[in-house]
């Protein structure tokens, strides 16, 4: 087989494999709405997932997550997902954010909004600033803060939080209205 017709192949051969993905995505959204776990009688076998979920990833969590393997899903549960896969090593909720977008969650539309959706879920754990575990990594609950670093303190806020729009006026130039009594 002279150059030509390899190159030739090998770009069909790329295409083909790049539909494939996209339809795996597809099959894999409709498998979850429908509450199937795999379409066997349909497809002939899958070949080997190009992400390795059997030991926790040690480096970054986009590496752990498909494109695509979290459509269907909450920002929550494919956070709890990506979490699992790092083998009880916090993440911030930034770095969260980008793995379950690349895995196709599109019900968050930024880090705030999974911040704030992660706080009001209990099987997440608060860890530090905008750090993330799960809840079942603290049995004997959540690690104490810092020092001056009290819950409800301004240091508690996330660095990771919407920050304040910036016409609003900070609550201490606020001043009381006080009525005078005549």
């Amino acid at each position: 087989m002279d150059d030509a017709s390899r190159q030739a192949l090998e770009d069909e051969l790329r295409e083909a494999m790049n539909a494939r993905q996209e339809l795996d995505v597809v099959i894999g959204y409709l498998s979850r709405r429908l509450g199937v776990d795999v379409v066997v009688d349909v497809l002939p076998p899958a070949p080997a997932p190009p992400v390795d979920h059997s030991a926790p990833a040690a480096g970054d969590p986009l590496t752990s997550v498909a494109v695509g393997e979290f459509i269907g899903l909450s920002g929550p549960k494919a956070a709890a997902i990506v979490l699992k896969r790092m083998g009880r090593r916090p993440l911030k909720t930034p770095e969260i954010f980008r793995a379950i977008q690349k895995g196709g969650v599109n019900n968050i539309k930024d880090a705030p909004t999974l911040w704030r959706s992660l706080v009001r879920d209990k099987q997440f754990a608060r860890v530090g600033k905008g750090l993330w575990g799960l809840a079942t990594w603290y049995p004997q609950g959540v690690p104490s803060p810092k020092p001056g670093t009290a819950k409800g303190a301004s240091s508690d806020v996330p660095d990771d939080a919407e920050p304040q729009a910036p016409n609003s006026p900070s609550p201490e130039s606020v001043e009381p209205l006080v009525e005078e009594s005549a």
